[in-house]
């Protein structure tokens, strides 16, 4: 009885391990102290993958960017881009774009782009 209660306890906390991995999101967000910052974050949950873009300034800027997203799947392929302008405060995250997405993690590919005069930031989903 002792070696079911033990293999039953180390399936429990081996599935509670991969359940707080498979959620934690990756990130991608450069150097603090740049004029302007790109982040992505990556989420999978249970029902798909949530993708969040945002841009970070450490003064006040305007500008554009540019977010493609390539999924890839047994039923084949879908490619979204999303674009647009926005203005960022020192401190202010400015939110760009947010999505859920079927399918895992790893059939997502996602570029965000932003410019702002001469500066160009880029964060790349395979960075993270």
């Amino acid at each position: 009885m002792p070696r079911i209660l033990l293999a039953a306890t180390a399936l429990i906390i081996t599935g509670a391990a991969c359940a707080s991995t498979v959620i934690a999101p990756a990130r991608s967000v450069p150097k603090a102290d740049a004029p302007l910052v790109c982040e992505l974050q990556i989420t999978e949950t249970r029902t798909g993958t949530e993708l969040v873009a945002r841009a970070h300034a450490s003064r006040a800027l305007e500008g554009t960017y540019a977010l493609d997203i390539r999924q890839r799947g047994g039923g084949g392929s879908a490619t979204i881009r999303q674009s647009g302008e926005f203005e960022a405060a020192p401190g202010k995250p400015v939110l760009l774009a947010e999505t859920t997405l079927g399918g895992p993690r790893r059939s997502i590919e996602a570029e965000l782009t932003l410019t702002s005069g001469k500066i160009t930031r880029r964060c790349h989903s395979a960075d993270l």
